[in-house]
């Protein structure tokens, strides 16, 4: 039954196939397998939202490139964008590390620094975890929890036919930054500080969350190719996206143009950007934007839309183009 998976090398996807068919999505104690956190019931009128991340060296960062302060914030960071996604509000950590010898008692002390900076800021304490030695690399798991009412719960699979597809925030800054970390360019700083210090949209989720409109929503953790994908098949749909209206900052668009990189593959296929990826009823867009704006003071950008039709096809000023594009997948 499970041979083919043991036949070849396991990618993440891959992986998370095989445990969803021990553990199917749906229990009686809740929702797991399928979005950005597990969902838990706590009350009729509360739900317990729950996510797990995992750092490891070498493959989600460089301690050539990134300080401990930042890998701390990071740390905490990617999680409070899941918590984000499902329209919840982060309420408590929990962080276990293994510690390579190698790493400095005042490398730690920053670490923690870092990461307790970010928990001040959303008042998320951290309150418990373990810690072990390491022999060679650094890896961080931070479990984080989150509560919010059920009926603001966003699930992948909420999507419906005709919604419109928006973005929260611009596209490929970190993927930018890390190829400027990379290949030591100078300047570039707010790029190289997407990648090293993202910013969860912690607020704007809880927000999302309040809107009856809003019917799916995802981090953007490995790209809207990818992420959007993952909503269209949760959903049993498809979706169109207009490759001219992706929301790219000047700083990004520069960097590409200098050193030949394609802007839309950068946007679209980079990860790591923890903005918001969601669907709302096209008749409500409009003015959801206008009101994300008078709180936020920016809007979400309209990218696409959601169609019957399978997979995801690729649009340029309203034309289909054979383009091909696929987000991060992690080893």
């Amino acid at each position: 039954m499970f041979g083919d998976f043991f036949t070849k090398q396991m990618n993440e996807l891959d992986f998370i196939k095989l445990v969803g068919r021990f553990f199917p999505s749906a229990t009686t104690s809740g929702e797991g397998i399928g979005d950005d956190c597990a969902v838990i019931p706590i009350s009729s009128g509360e739900s317990l939202t729950v996510t797990t991340d995992m750092l490891v060296e070498n493959v989600h960062f460089r301690l050539s490139t990134t300080s401990p302060r930042q890998l701390g914030h990071k740390s905490l960071a990617v999680n409070l964008s899941d918590i984000a996604s499902m329209g919840a509000r982060p309420i408590a950590s929990f962080m276990s590390i293994a510690r390579p010898s190698a790493l400095t008692d005042k490398w730690y002390e920053e670490f923690i620094e870092g990461y307790h900076e970010l928990s001040e800021r959303y008042r998320v304490p951290l309150m418990g975890g373990d810690t072990t030695s390491a022999d060679d690399s650094l890896a961080i798991s931070v479990t984080l929890l989150g509560t919010t009412a059920p009926d603001h719960i966003k699930r992948r699979s909420a999507a419906e036919e005709g919604d419109a597809v928006m973005v929260c925030g611009t596209l490929g800054d970190s993927a930018a930054g890390l190829y400027a970390l990379e290949n030591g360019l100078e300047g570039f700083e707010s790029l190289k500080k997407a990648h090293l210090e993202p910013s969860p949209l912690v607020e704007e989720g809880l927000w999302l969350g309040g809107e009856t409109g809003v019917h799916a929503m995802t981090d953007i953790s490995d790209g809207v190719a990818k992420d959007l994908r993952q909503i269209c098949d949760c959903s049993g749909m498809g979706a169109e996206v207009e490759l001219s209206e992706l929301p790219l900052s000047q700083e990004m668009l520069e960097l590409c143009d200098i050193h030949g990189l394609d802007p839309e593959k950068t946007a679209l296929c980079g990860g790591e950007d923890f903005k918001l990826l969601f669907t709302v009823k096209e008749s409500e867009a409009k003015m959801l934007c206008r009101r994300f704006k008078e709180t936020f003071g920016y809007a979400p950008r309209r990218i696409g839309r959601m169609v019957s039709k399978a997979g995801i096809g690729w649009l340029k000023d309203g034309i289909g183009c054979d383009k091909e594009f696929n987000g991060y997948i992690h080893r």
